[in-house]
C-alpha cells in the first residue's frame, strides 16, 4: 500500500520537482527568476551554447547583435494535451526610440529535446503590456527543454529583466481522473488480499 500512495505521490508532483538550472544574471526569491542582462551576464554564444541553440540563432532572432545576457532551462517529460505555461513581466530602461540599433529582448526556447524553437515574449516595442502568460498545449509526449532568457542588443550599457513565476504543468482532467482510479484500484486490491 505504501508503494501506491508513493508512486501516486511522484505522479502528482512530478513537474513541481523539476529542476531549474541558471547561467548569467538569474535571482530567485521564492519560486518566481529574476533574469537580468546586467551584472554577471554572458556572452550571447554562451547563453547559444547553455539553450542548445545553433551558434549565431540569437543573432539572426533580433534587430542586431546580441552581446550578452542570462537565462534559466529546465527539463520536461510531457504528454500529449498536457499545457506547459509561466506567468511573466517585463522592464527595460531603453526606449522605442533607441530601436532597431539597441533593442532588448526576452525570448523562450521550447521543443522536444534538440529542437527547440524560439519565440519572443517582449523586447524594447512591446505593445499591449509588458507582462503576459506564456502557454504551450503538447502535441506529442516526449521530453521538452524549456529555455528562458533576457539579451542586450548593440550594448553592454542598459539593463533589462525578466521575472518569470508560476511554471506550471497542466495534466488534463481524464488523465488525471485515470491516476486517480488507478490508485484507488490498487488500494482496493491491496487491502483485499490482506483480508484474505
Amino acid at each position: 500500500m505504501r508503494t501506491i500512495l508513493f508512486i501516486l505521490l511522484s505522479l502528482s508532483i512530478g513537474a513541481a520537482n523539476a529542476t531549474i538550472i541558471t547561467t548569467g544574471n538569474v535571482t530567485t526569491t521564492g519560486s518566481t527568476y529574476s533574469i537580468s542582462n546586467g551584472n554577471s551576464s554572458i556572452s550571447d554564444v554562451d547563453i547559444e551554447t547553455f539553450a542548445g541553440l545553433s551558434e549565431g540563432s540569437l543573432d539572426a532572432f533580433s534587430t542586431g547583435d546580441a552581446t550578452e545576457g542570462a537565462a534559466l532551462t529546465t527539463t520536461f517529460d510531457l504528454f500529449d494535451s498536457d499545457t506547459l505555461s509561466f506567468d511573466w513581466l517585463w522592464g527595460t530602461v531603453e526606449s522605442a526610440a533607441d530601436w532597431p540599433d539597441y533593442n532588448d529582448f526576452a525570448f523562450v526556447s521550447f521543443g522536444l529535446a534538440g529542437s527547440g524553437n524560439l519565440y519572443l515574449l517582449a523586447d524594447i516595442l512591446t505593445t499591449g503590456g509588458t507582462d503576459g502568460t506564456f502557454s504551450w498545449l503538447v502535441d506529442t509526449s516526449g521530453t521538452y527543454v524549456l529555455t528562458i532568457g533576457v539579451l542586450d542588443v548593440g550594448d553592454t550599457s542598459f539593463d533589462s529583466t525578466l521575472r518569470v513565476g508560476n511554471i506550471a504543468i497542466d495534466v488534463p482532467e481524464p488523465t488525471s481522473l485515470a491516476i486517480l482510479g488507478l490508485g484507488l484500484l490498487g488500494l482496493g486490491f491491496s487491502s483485499r488480499k490482506k483480508s484474505k
